[in-house]
């Protein structure tokens, strides 16, 4: 008869009678941001509109990646 099953916790190794047979596996989940500060140019008539512009550009650029975009500053020259 074979010894019993013994699991390190720490380092995830099986063993029986002393010997490793595996590793157990483990669910590990991760909440990733992704950071991104891009500046960019586009044409609209009031700051309102320019900022709808840019979010909607970057949100269908990322779309796959599910982008939270926010607008941090917007300004023209004119």
């Amino acid at each position: 008869m074979k010894g019993d099953i013994t699991i390190d916790k720490m380092s995830g190794l099986v063993y029986r009678d002393g010997k490793v047979l595996g590793r157990k596996n483990w669910e590990v989940e991760c909440e990733i941001d992704l950071r991104l500060v891009k500046n960019t140019i586009v044409k609209a008539a009031s700051q309102e509109e320019a900022e709808e512009k840019a979010r909607e550009m970057w949100e269908r650029r990322y779309a796959s990646q599910n982008p939270f975009v926010e607008v941090t500053a917007c300004w023209s020259d004119d």
